[in-house]
Protein backbone atom coordinates (compact mmCIF):
# COMPACT_ATOMS: atom_id res chain seq x y z
CA UNK A 1 0.00 0.00 0.00
CA UNK A 2 2.66 2.61 0.73
CA UNK A 3 4.67 1.80 -2.60
CA UNK A 4 0.63 2.82 -4.29
CA UNK A 5 0.61 6.06 -2.68
CA UNK A 6 4.46 7.02 -3.17
CA UNK A 7 4.16 5.83 -6.59
CA UNK A 8 0.86 8.26 -7.30
CA UNK A 9 2.52 11.10 -5.05
CA UNK A 10 5.46 10.75 -7.40
CA UNK A 11 3.21 10.41 -10.44
CA UNK A 12 1.70 13.83 -10.15
CA UNK A 13 5.11 15.75 -9.84
CA UNK A 14 7.07 13.69 -12.36
CA UNK A 15 4.82 12.89 -15.11
CA UNK A 16 5.09 16.15 -17.03
CA UNK A 17 8.73 15.80 -16.89
CA UNK A 18 8.97 12.00 -17.93
CA UNK A 19 6.77 12.78 -20.63
CA UNK A 20 8.92 15.90 -22.09
CA UNK A 21 11.94 13.71 -21.17
CA UNK A 22 10.79 10.97 -23.50
CA UNK A 23 9.37 13.30 -25.86
CA UNK A 24 12.94 14.84 -26.73
CA UNK A 25 14.50 11.71 -26.96
CA UNK A 26 11.98 10.02 -29.80
CA UNK A 27 10.35 13.30 -30.91
CA UNK A 28 6.93 12.30 -30.34
CA UNK A 29 4.90 13.77 -27.92
CA UNK A 30 1.75 11.54 -28.36
CA UNK A 31 4.10 8.03 -27.80
CA UNK A 32 5.95 10.37 -25.02
CA UNK A 33 2.70 9.99 -23.44
CA UNK A 34 2.09 6.38 -23.89
CA UNK A 35 5.51 5.54 -22.56
CA UNK A 36 5.17 7.86 -19.82
CA UNK A 37 2.21 5.71 -18.50
CA UNK A 38 3.65 2.60 -19.08
CA UNK A 39 7.01 3.50 -17.18
CA UNK A 40 4.15 3.72 -13.82
CA UNK A 41 2.45 0.81 -15.11
CA UNK A 42 5.74 -0.76 -14.76
CA UNK A 43 6.12 0.92 -11.53
CA UNK A 44 2.85 -0.27 -10.01
CA UNK A 45 3.49 -3.58 -10.75
CA UNK A 46 6.95 -4.40 -9.72
CA UNK A 47 7.18 -6.41 -6.60
CA UNK A 48 9.35 -4.07 -4.73
CA UNK A 49 9.15 -1.93 -1.55
CA UNK A 50 9.93 1.70 -1.56
CA UNK A 51 11.04 3.40 1.02
CA UNK A 52 12.45 6.88 -0.71
CA UNK A 53 11.19 8.89 -3.29
CA UNK A 54 14.14 9.32 -4.92
CA UNK A 55 14.73 5.73 -5.23
CA UNK A 56 11.48 5.94 -6.82
CA UNK A 57 12.45 8.76 -9.61
CA UNK A 58 15.60 6.57 -10.46
CA UNK A 59 13.86 3.28 -10.94
CA UNK A 60 10.97 5.51 -12.93
CA UNK A 61 13.95 7.13 -15.05
CA UNK A 62 15.94 3.87 -15.64
CA UNK A 63 12.53 2.32 -16.95
CA UNK A 64 11.77 5.02 -19.29
CA UNK A 65 15.11 4.85 -20.91
CA UNK A 66 14.83 0.58 -21.25
CA UNK A 67 11.24 1.49 -22.94
CA UNK A 68 13.17 4.35 -24.96
CA UNK A 69 15.59 1.99 -26.32
CA UNK A 70 13.14 -0.73 -26.97
CA UNK A 71 11.11 1.70 -29.12
CA UNK A 72 14.61 2.30 -31.01
CA UNK A 73 14.86 -1.06 -31.71
CA UNK A 74 11.06 -1.62 -32.23
CA UNK A 75 12.18 1.26 -35.49
CA UNK A 76 14.91 -0.75 -36.71
CA UNK A 77 13.09 -3.79 -36.74
CA UNK A 78 10.23 -2.16 -39.08
CA UNK A 79 12.79 -0.23 -40.54
CA UNK A 80 14.11 -3.72 -42.12
CA UNK A 81 10.60 -4.67 -42.34
CA UNK A 82 10.03 -2.32 -45.20
CA UNK A 83 13.27 -3.25 -47.14
CA UNK A 84 11.92 -6.42 -47.28
CA UNK A 85 8.92 -5.46 -48.31
CA UNK A 86 10.13 -2.97 -50.95
CA UNK A 87 12.98 -5.81 -52.09
CA UNK A 88 10.13 -8.30 -52.66
CA UNK A 89 7.72 -6.00 -54.45
CA UNK A 90 10.69 -4.69 -56.65
CA UNK A 91 10.61 -8.36 -57.92
CA UNK A 92 7.33 -7.94 -58.85
CA UNK A 93 8.13 -5.05 -61.20
CA UNK A 94 10.77 -6.55 -63.86
CA UNK A 95 8.69 -8.94 -66.27
CA UNK A 96 11.66 -11.03 -66.29
CA UNK A 97 11.30 -11.58 -62.79
CA UNK A 98 7.94 -11.95 -63.29
CA UNK A 99 8.06 -16.13 -62.94
CA UNK A 100 10.74 -16.24 -60.47
CA UNK A 101 8.41 -13.52 -57.78
CA UNK A 102 5.51 -15.90 -58.80
CA UNK A 103 7.51 -19.09 -57.38
CA UNK A 104 8.81 -16.73 -54.83
CA UNK A 105 4.84 -16.02 -53.88
CA UNK A 106 4.20 -19.66 -54.05
CA UNK A 107 6.84 -20.63 -51.63
CA UNK A 108 5.75 -17.51 -49.70
CA UNK A 109 1.99 -18.30 -49.36
CA UNK A 110 3.07 -22.30 -48.44
CA UNK A 111 5.25 -21.30 -45.43
CA UNK A 112 2.05 -18.30 -44.68
CA UNK A 113 0.18 -21.28 -43.96
CA UNK A 114 2.47 -23.32 -41.42
CA UNK A 115 2.20 -19.52 -39.12
CA UNK A 116 0.57 -19.32 -36.25
CA UNK A 117 -3.39 -18.18 -37.18
CA UNK A 118 -2.76 -14.39 -35.84
CA UNK A 119 0.70 -14.35 -37.43
CA UNK A 120 -0.45 -15.16 -40.77
CA UNK A 121 -3.02 -12.55 -40.47
CA UNK A 122 -0.72 -10.15 -39.20
CA UNK A 123 1.45 -11.08 -42.31
CA UNK A 124 -0.96 -11.12 -45.10
CA UNK A 125 -2.48 -7.83 -44.28
CA UNK A 126 1.48 -5.79 -43.92
CA UNK A 127 2.87 -7.80 -46.82
CA UNK A 128 -0.24 -8.36 -49.43
CA UNK A 129 -2.76 -5.60 -48.25
CA UNK A 130 0.21 -2.98 -47.21
CA UNK A 131 -1.56 -2.09 -43.73
CA UNK A 132 0.78 -0.26 -41.09
CA UNK A 133 0.88 -1.89 -37.83
CA UNK A 134 -1.14 0.71 -36.27
CA UNK A 135 -4.12 0.23 -38.96
CA UNK A 136 -3.43 -3.88 -38.51
CA UNK A 137 -3.67 -3.78 -34.20
CA UNK A 138 -7.00 -1.21 -34.88
CA UNK A 139 -8.54 -3.68 -36.84
CA UNK A 140 -7.67 -6.91 -35.05
CA UNK A 141 -8.14 -5.33 -31.61
CA UNK A 142 -4.54 -6.17 -30.49
CA UNK A 143 -1.90 -4.00 -29.16
CA UNK A 144 0.74 -1.91 -31.73
CA UNK A 145 3.27 -3.76 -29.56
CA UNK A 146 1.89 -7.20 -30.02
CA UNK A 147 1.48 -6.94 -33.47
CA UNK A 148 5.14 -5.65 -34.33
CA UNK A 149 6.13 -8.76 -32.18
CA UNK A 150 4.13 -11.39 -34.61
CA UNK A 151 5.13 -9.25 -37.88
CA UNK A 152 8.91 -9.34 -36.81
CA UNK A 153 8.36 -12.86 -36.06
CA UNK A 154 6.90 -13.57 -39.11
CA UNK A 155 8.90 -11.77 -41.37
CA UNK A 156 12.03 -13.38 -39.87
CA UNK A 157 10.38 -16.84 -39.91
CA UNK A 158 9.36 -15.83 -43.78
CA UNK A 159 13.07 -14.05 -44.81
CA UNK A 160 14.83 -17.42 -43.18
CA UNK A 161 12.72 -20.10 -45.17
CA UNK A 162 12.83 -18.43 -48.58
CA UNK A 163 16.91 -17.98 -48.05
CA UNK A 164 16.97 -21.76 -47.57
CA UNK A 165 14.67 -22.37 -50.62
CA UNK A 166 16.04 -19.43 -53.00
Amino acid sequence: MHNDLLISQTYITLFPRLVKYIGSRTGDMDSARDVAQDVFVKLLEADIVLFRKEALVSMALNIARNLIVEIFRRQIVDMKMREYLAITRTWTVDAESGLLARDIESLEIRKMETLSQQRRMIYRLRRFEGLTNEEIARRLGLTKRSVENHAFRAFHEMRDYLRKRI
